[in-house]
């Protein structure tokens, strides 16, 4: 079963900045059940197909897929990151305030929402 990852901070795709000195986690392989694991062969293959994840070699992180089921039956596939979130230094700026977000929409004929990617 494939499992989902970050890519190399020394490859020549894209990286992540980290807190230096900060040891990389793989985590173990979680074992699922056949349904399970039919529901994540699909999405992944889903996903490479429309090349928004690629397969790396020798990933330096590691991190196990979360299946949460959705209310028509199916299975929506997470992916667990909290081990690269603790390894990542904190944003200095903070996030803007929603009822500010909201005023500046004010008078808007048109408001775009982007669609997830499982929509594609």
């Amino acid at each position: 079963m494939q499992r989902i990852w970050v890519e190399s901070t020394q490859s020549n795709g894209p990286s992540i900045e980290r807190k230096p000195k900060r040891a990389t986690v793989k985590q173990k392989k979680r074992i699922f059940g056949n349904e399970r694991s039919r529901a994540i062969k699909e999405e992944v293959e889903k996903l490479l197909k429309i090349n928004y994840i690629r397969p790396v070699q020798y990933p330096e992180w590691l991190a196990n897929v979360v299946l949460v089921p959705k209310a028509n039956g199916k299975w929506r596939m997470c992916v667990d990151f909290t081990d690269l979130n603790k390894a990542c230094p904190k944003d200095s700026y903070p996030l803007p305030r929603i009822d500010a977000l909201i005023d500046s929409t004010s008078g808007c004929e048109l408001m775009s929402f982007p669609g997830r990617i499982s929509r594609i």
